[in-house]
């Protein structure tokens, strides 16, 4: 009667322990849970978020997922996507929108609870190997883990995956054991459900080895009933895979990945992959103390050959970083595979401490600084990075046709997602063909029908990022635009409109004074007392564009220098028009041009300036504004 009330009681222990975790795990998860996918991840978000949409909006076949951009060989009815995981995230949430329609936090419903149902299995799976206080600090500390938590609320397939990953593991475990020798379809069905929702997680492989092997060494290989526990699971993963990368591919020429992903031999003998991967990890997969506590861990050598399951664990997650390296080191995310055996080895650690009465007081400080640095970088996991993709994505959809076709200037699919429009992205022109952003794409997606093209980079006239310094002033010569703080779109069918305005004034300090200038432009500023201007450089020549709509009589520059003594030489139309020396850094003075032919003009008037001196950032002249006097 006692062992029966002492066991409800560890029992009632640990399902407290475990609820409290969970219930933290749903309080962080929903903070800012309507917020729109623009953090650091959202182009992979809004990639399955696109799929969610397109079943909702076009059937429910989980075996036909389809996406908003298409390859440039054609426009597509539907945009078929392979090469891909079986996209049940999408799926459920798209059943989800046919109850509660289409809301951001919608989309979150799903990877929160899948995040959940694998703490619970982690817990369950570290406790049946390492004891109730273990699994609660390893369940604790995974809950708080960066990326655990940032992609336990992203629509993304991790939180799917490794529910089911943490599931196959345990139910694995008990099926070998003898004396329950119970749950081989759990397993199986768990297993099979990790290999198509996230192919990478095929590591689990070794930790499942290690546990057949410590219960039947050699002798598994005699065993028949895991040769079939490998046929049901191996052959339905191959079969989906081989159907999504063989049949799915070629059918549309899209895919999430490109072939050149994995990239054995350009990324496993060069040292500073090694480097990259490891610092990610470090920082951001783990953090520091979990490195460190994970690193002491390692030093205890477990009491039973059984324990060295984490061990194994640890080898397993380390050989995706050898089977994907391409992968590994584009996607930060991906090192988060190392995060459940790291975090299995850090409560080792600290269970230690706690056991130690001399030793109590600092492994409890371990753990809260653990904790407290993992959810200081979750935080800015959390914080928006890609706002500019839903301001060009949201202003698209408010003012263009829903049959716009959008061509993205930026490989990452968020402003097709945000505007709701088909189109297509820098990403690639089809499978196996990378796209560059250049007159030539842009040419040939206008053939097939492109009607805008969307810029949604705040960085797109800043003269140090070079990326769009070929395209940049063709495309304001050639293109209507409408140009906001962070995005520009450009209407592919309207010619550009340089007039001035009516007042015949540019400030070139605002968003719509951008599209005047020529050559390398800095970002918008302001001075001390509030006026905002540009900085020339760092080119020592640069241009300003525009048209009259009549005779012009004079122009007035308004423009101070960075540097003292600065020499300014003016140009007109190809001819020299004057000079102006600038005594002082930041005095404003005012450039008077007196055209010699002041006829109206058909074409652009253009002004260039030449700097004789730059600081050490290559600035030379601030540029205020612009006066057109028209002749009377």
């Amino acid at each position: 009667m006692a062992r029966t009330g002492h066991s409800e009681a560890s029992r009632r222990l640990r399902f407290s322990a475990l609820g409290l975790i969970l219930a933290l795990g749903l309080l962080l998860r929903l903070y800012h849970l309507n917020q729109p996918p623009v953090d650091f991840l959202s182009w992979r978000e809004t990639q399955t978020l696109m799929v969610a949409r397109n079943f909702y909006r076009e059937g429910m076949n989980l075996f036909r997922p389809s996406v908003d951009w298409r390859t440039t060989d054609e426009v597509a009815p539907k945009g078929t996507v392979g090469g891909t995981e079986l996209m049940v995230v999408p799926y459920l949430t798209a059943c989800l929108y046919h109850v509660f329609g289409l809301r951001y936090w919608v989309g979150r419903v799903a990877p929160i609870l899948f995040a959940l149902v694998g703490t619970a299995y982690f817990y369950r799976l570290v406790e049946r190997f390492y004891g109730r206080r273990r699994a609660a600090l390893s369940a604790l500390l995974l809950t708080v883990s960066p990326y655990f938590l940032f992609c336990g609320r992203a629509h993304m397939p991790e939180p799917f995956a490794f529910a089911m990953f943490f599931a196959a593991l345990h139910y694995y475990d008990r099926w070998l054991d003898p004396d329950t020798n119970a749950g081989f379809w759990p397993a199986a069905l768990a297993c099979l459900v990790t290999l198509v929702g996230k192919p990478p997680l095929v590591i689990i492989a070794v930790p499942m080895g290690f546990l057949t092997l410590q219960r039947y060494g050699w002798r598994a290989f005699r065993k028949p009933r895991l040769y079939l526990f490998a046929l049901l699971v191996g052959l339905p993963a191959a079969l989906y895979l081989l159907y999504s990368w063989k049949i799915l591919i070629p059918e549309a020429g899209l895919s999430f990945a490109q072939p050149g992903l994995l990239g054995y031999r350009r990324y496993l003998t060069d040292p500073a992959y090694y480097v990259d991967v490891g610092k990610t990890a470090a920082v951001y997969a783990l953090t520091p103390p979990i490195c460190l506590l994970a690193a002491l861990g390692l030093c205890f050598r477990p009491d039973a050959a059984r324990k060295y399951f984490v061990h194994a664990w640890c080898l397993g997650a380390l050989a995706l970083f050898i089977l994907m390296p391409g992968a590994c080191r584009a996607n930060g995310y991906y090192h988060m595979v190392l995060a459940p055996p790291a975090v299995v080895l850090a409560a080792g650690a600290l269970e230690a401490g706690l056991n130690r009465r001399r030793l109590r007081v600092g492994a409890v400080a371990a753990l809260l600084a653990a904790a407290g640095w993992s959810l200081h970088v979750a935080a800015r996991l959390y914080e928006p990075q890609d706002l500019a993709a839903y301001h060009c994505g949201t202003w698209l959809e408010a003012n263009t046709p829903a049959d716009t076709l959008v061509l993205s200037a930026s490989p990452n699919p968020a402003t097709l997602y945000f505007a709701d429009r088909v189109g297509w992205t820098t990403w690639s022109e089809t499978y196996g063909k990378d796209a560059a952003f250049d007159h030539d794409f842009v040419n040939k997606v206008a053939g097939l029908g492109a009607a805008v093209l969307a810029v949604s980079d705040p960085w797109f006239d800043n003269p140090y990022y070079p990326q769009y310094q070929d395209i940049r002033d063709d495309l304001y010569d050639t293109y209507l635009c409408r140009h906001d703080e962070d995005f520009v779109v450009f209407s592919l069918r309207n010619r550009a409109d340089l007039g001035l305005p009516e007042d015949g004034r540019i400030a070139f300090g605002t968003p719509e004074g951008r599209k005047y200038l020529r050559g390398t432009w800095g970002p918008i500023q302001e001075s001390e007392d509030g006026a905002p201007f540009v900085t020339m450089g760092p080119a020592a020549i640069s241009r300003i564009r525009f048209t009259a709509p009549g005779a012009v009589a004079r122009i007035y520059l308004d423009m101070a220098s960075a540097m003292p003594g600065q020499h300014v030489t003016i140009g007109l139309n190809g001819e020299t028009a004057g000079a102006l020396h600038l005594a002082k850094p930041r005095d404003r003075g005012k450039a008077l041009i007196e055209p010699q032919d002041t006829a109206a003009r058909e074409t652009p008037w253009t002004v260039t300036l030449g700097a004789a001196s730059q600081n050490r950032d290559g600035v030379s002249i601030l540029l205020y504004g612009l006066e057109v006097e028209a002749v009377r």
